[in-house]
């Protein structure tokens, strides 16, 4: 069984960097880009439709261990991702740039981040090895759909374990409560596989529900997950954001969850209302104010 790791790819040059660096995959939100060799794979994503669209840098990091920041000057939009890349607290990264980018990452997570000429972040990127997460499976689904001749198919991202054909697993939120899912067929890269394991990008036959009920953002976990209307998360703030009036209505993401929510802040922690249950795991959500200039981003929260 293969590595695997994901890598945001950030930045002016980054359809140039992923065009050099892998292979072209599918795209929704984000566009990925896979580079395999005899015993790992590299999926790089590509937030394309940011800064236009928000949700699109969010996406790539949540999926992501490792950031790529290809630009070779500043602007509005790499500051946004700057602040991001703070708030996720993701330390593994890489400038693709001699142009001195670096400099305006002191203070941020990205201060640490390696920097080096364009050719040779390629190479960085390619050698990646990420830790993987050990515990019951679970996926987070990008999309389904139905295929004539195979029947219900899901593509997503293995973010714990190892998920196995004949596997049962449970859809968070869903509102058919217990019932579960079965793996039929696994495949990684276009080709079927028994097993995948901890960060594998995979395309899963299954039955027991439908297309409709496992949608975008939805997980699947061989562990329960909880689903919540509200949660009370530990916080935190941006330092360009202002201090004295956070918004009350902004989005959250997490996974591949991005939705509207009421927030109640306090010094050190935030409490969030949403319209309707949400799958949440533990892991970091990253909070951003669709009504205000970039950056958007204001906050991040995780669990107590």
């Amino acid at each position: 069984m293969k590595k695997n790791s994901t890598i945001a790819v950030i930045g002016s040059k980054a359809e140039e960097f992923c065009r050099a660096a892998a292979k072209k995959g599918g795209e929704t939100d984000y566009r990925l880009w896979h580079a395999s060799s005899a015993d790992k794979i590299i999926t790089l994503c590509e937030p394309f439709r940011w800064p236009e669209k928000m949700v699109s840098l969010a996406y790539c990091l949540n999926l992501s261990q490792h950031a790529v920041i290809a630009q070779d000057s500043p602007d509005a939009a790499f500051g946004e991702a700057l602040v991001a890349l703070d708030l996720l607290g993701m330390k593994s990264g890489c400038f693709a740039t001699e142009y001195g980018l670096e400099e305006y990452a002191k203070g941020t997570a990205a201060e640490k981040y390696e920097v080096k000429p364009f050719n040779e972040a390629i190479e960085w990127a390619r050698q990646r090895e990420s830790k993987p997460v050990d515990g019951p499976a679970k996926i987070v689904v990008d999309e389904s759909f139905n295929v004539k001749g195979v029947g219900q198919v899901l593509l997503g991202f293995v973010e714990r374990g190892t998920v196995r054909v004949h596997d049962k697993l449970t859809a968070y939120p869903s509102k058919a409560v217990g019932r579960s899912v079965e793996v039929r067929s696994i495949q990684v890269q276009d080709e079927d596989v028994g097993e995948a394991g901890c960060f594998s990008r995979v395309g899963l036959c299954f039955k027991g529900s439908t297309t409709e009920e496992i949608s975008r953002g939805k997980m699947l976990s061989a562990q329960p997950i909880q689903t919540a209307i509200e949660l009370e998360l530990r916080v935190q703030k941006s330092r360009y954001a202002n201090k004295k009036e956070f918004p009350r209505h902004l989005h959250a993401c997490f996974g591949l969850q991005s939705v509207p929510c009421e927030a109640e802040w306090s010094a050190d922690s935030v409490r969030l209302r949403f319209g309707e249950p949400v799958a949440y795991d533990g892991e970091k959500a990253l909070l951003y104010d669709l009504n205000r200039g970039l950056p958007r981003v204001v906050a991040s929260a995780e669990k107590n």
